[in-house]
């Protein structure tokens, strides 16, 4: 993905699954035992995409477990 260099030490990991242990009072979407995948990216929320909700399109997308940019944002694999 482009052209970079790792920099410093990286946790990898962006392509995660689980099983829900617990839920908050208010969460409705999901329940205990369910399995559930997680989206890796983590748009900026403030790029003329994201102000839209077209946070999929966000002008400087970050990944977890990428060295794309610095600092990099850690991997879930701790």
């Amino acid at each position: 993905m482009g052209s970079f260099a790792l920099r410093e030490p990286l946790v990898l990991g962006h392509e995660v699954s689980g099983e829900v242990e617990q839920v908050g009072d208010s969460v409705v979407r999901v329940r205990v035992g369910q399995r559930v995948a997680v989206n890796p990216s983590l748009p900026c929320i403030a790029c003329d995409f994201c102000l839209q909700g077209m946070g999929n399109h966000c002008r400087t997308m970050r990944f977890f477990g990428s060295a794309a940019f610095m600092p990099n944002v850690q991997g879930v694999f701790k």
